[in-house]
């Protein structure tokens, strides 16, 4: 079993009472267990969010992703069913340790996975 236990650091968290820049989450058996401004001093694995924005229980409504995979250039078409398997794909990217899914949003276009 993997160990289900890590934080996140120096990350843009937002929060239902504001924005808290540069600050950690910490996430214990798959569960955020503590979000605060700074470090968390904790064992385990971290992950470094260099400022990116975390939104726990966010779903981003609106996203160019789908319509960027059905047509990556103007006038070229993917079928649908292959365009969303190809997305799938690419936003496992974005999960963290054991399928735990986190949202983080990438500045200045951005991409690249966190380390």
């Amino acid at each position: 079993m993997l160990d289900r236990d890590f934080v996140i650091e120096d990350a843009t968290i937002i929060l239902p009472s504001g924005i808290a820049e540069r600050s950690s989450l910490k996430i214990e058996d798959g569960t955020i267990s503590k979000i605060r401004e700074g470090d968390i001093n904790s064992g385990g694995m971290r992950i470094k969010a260099k400022g990116r924005y975390i939104l726990p229980g966010f779903i981003d409504l609106h996203c160019d992703a789908i319509e960027k995979e059905i047509e990556p250039r103007p006038n070229s078409y993917f079928p649908v069913n292959i365009a969303l398997f190809e997305l799938d794909k690419k936003t496992c990217i974005m999960r963290c340790n054991d399928n735990i899914p986190c949202a983080l949003l990438c500045r200045g276009g951005d991409r690249r996975p966190f380390q």
